[in-house]
């Protein structure tokens, strides 16, 4: 028998013969499954489990390798708990790339979310929590989502890893579903809270259907949060809760599913199907609830999310130009000059590329000119065609007048042969202000340069943009 010194737990007497030695407490040891620890004497084991013998809790461990102690080759054992890890094995950093951060301290910003309700559901500010709220009636159908316009871009061979706060108005009612995490109605990963019945669930349409596969809580692989679990904790949902999904795609990667810290759930795909276990890996954060039949008028907080790649790099860019084919006639009604857009649909698949405008050229001949940059004005008389056939992007120079709309910039051009360049980098990145398709719509933001005479008499412009495309 030897004193075995468990890393980051206590000294805990072992047989080192493999049997199981009955101990007084084993849940104090503060130790899992797979954990390495290492005896005075220089021999190193694995814990394997914590059984019972003859009513009492037991260690059990096998001997992998026995050193001699202060020998060059006596191994430093360190062990880590699986929350700072990747799925790849890798140490998780404190500087991962930041793709998304999003709360509500002052609204639900519509530039970031979109929302989707039906029979009296509702998705509003709370001012004083500073979330954002889900609720619905009691009526079969009422239903109320949430979801950002942005698709966050996978990078492969990267883990994902979102992070989300919440709480429930309670701990469920029949009939209602809620569900939040990665997803939209195609694929992704997802808690959801079905009834009264906790599950993580994934969500394919590799097989040309949508399929929902959930794993009950009773099934979790890691700890259950029911109070039997390693942890020891009990999850009451209607309690503020920090809730964590990180996943490999690669289509064949693994998926874990933290609450608090706890890693409640593992899904491994590796030599497991034949197919990938989702489309996509690039997926946006949303949250919904939905009465399947007559249920409770209930509720569901969304505090604040993140979305993170873990080891990840810049998001690949491919840049395109456009510039208007002809000279447009300026006179002191202002016009649209110059309009692009995301496509609604690329390869017949959603458009769910980002558009980062980077640099826009402006030019005058006549009088003076004022020319400024709308992002979503309404246009009149539009006719978007595409600007390439391996670009995301469309572009409108037909357009008569237009209403509405965000001004970003505005410029002024002198009275002839004059042209203005300006660069757009500082007001579009993939943090900031970017082009893309509506959550839940077929509509796609515009962006769009117009012109105005500052005199009487005309001028005839043109303008161009250069963009780039993250997909």
């Amino acid at each position: 028998m030897a004193d075995f010194q468990v890393i980051e737990g206590e000294l805990v007497p072992i047989d080192v013969s493999g049997n199981p030695l009955p101990i007084q407490d084993a849940g104090s040891i503060g130790i899992t499954p797979g954990v390495m620890v290492a005896a005075k004497d220089g021999a190193l084991a694995r814990f394997l489990e914590v059984s019972t013998v003859s009513g009492a809790k037991a260690l059990k461990v096998d001997v992998v390798q026995s050193v001699t102690p202060g020998s060059p080759t006596t191994p430093s054992l360190v062990t880590f708990p699986e929350y700072s890890k990747t799925l790849f094995g890798d140490l998780k950093v404190a500087s991962p790339l930041t793709l998304g951060d999003f709360n509500f301290k002052y609204e639900i910003e519509a530039r970031e979310f979109g929302t989707s309700t039906a029979t009296g559901g509702t998705v509003t500010h709370q001012a004083n929590l500073g979330t954002a709220r889900l609720a619905v009636t009691g009526a079969n159908g009422s239903r109320a989502r949430l979801k950002t316009h942005t698709y966050f871009r996978y990078q492969s061979g990267k883990v994902q890893w979102l992070k989300f706060t919440g709480f429930q108005a309670d701990t469920g009612q029949t009939n209602q579903i809620r569900r939040w995490g990665p997803f939209d109605d195609n694929d992704g990963l997802f808690f959801q809270l079905s009834g009264t019945t906790l599950s993580v669930v994934r969500r394919s349409s590799t097989s040309g259907v949508v399929v929902d596969d959930p794993t009950l809580r009773s099934a979790w692989n890691k700890d259950k949060l029911d109070g039997t679990g390693a942890s020891g904790v009990t999850l009451d949902l209607s309690k503020a809760n920090i809730f964590e999904i990180t996943y490999e795609w690669l289509g064949a990667g693994s998926v874990q599913f933290f609450v608090n810290g706890i890693l409640a759930h593992q899904m491994s795909f590796p030599n497991t199907l034949a197919a990938p276990y989702m489309r996509t890996g690039q997926l946006p954060l949303q949250w919904e609830v939905v009465n399947t039949g007559a249920s409770t008028a209930s509720s569901m907080d969304v505090i604040c999310c993140s979305a993170l790649s873990m080891g990840g790099d810049k998001v690949p860019l491919t840049s395109f130009s456009f510039s208007s084919p002809t000279d447009k006639s300026v006179t002191t009604t202002e016009i649209p000059v110059l309009s692009i857009r995301p496509k609604a649909t690329y390869n017949s698949f959603e458009n769910r590329m980002l558009a980062l405008p980077f640099l826009v050229a402006m030019r005058t001949e006549g009088v003076r000119l004022g020319w400024r940059i709308f992002m979503n004005a309404t246009l009149t008389g539009a006719s978007f065609t595409s600007v390439a056939a391996n670009s995301g992007v469309e572009a409108d120079t037909a357009a008569t007048a237009f209403s509405g709309g965000e001004v970003l910039f505005q410029g002024f051009l002198a009275n002839s042969n004059d042209q203005q360049i300006l660069d757009l980098q500082e007001m579009f990145s993939v943090l900031g202000r970017k082009l893309r398709r509506d959550a839940f719509l077929s509509t796609t933001d515009i962006l769009t340069i117009t012109a105005i005479t500052e005199a009487a008499g005309t001028s005839n412009v043109r303008s161009s943009l250069s963009w780039y495309e993250a997909r």
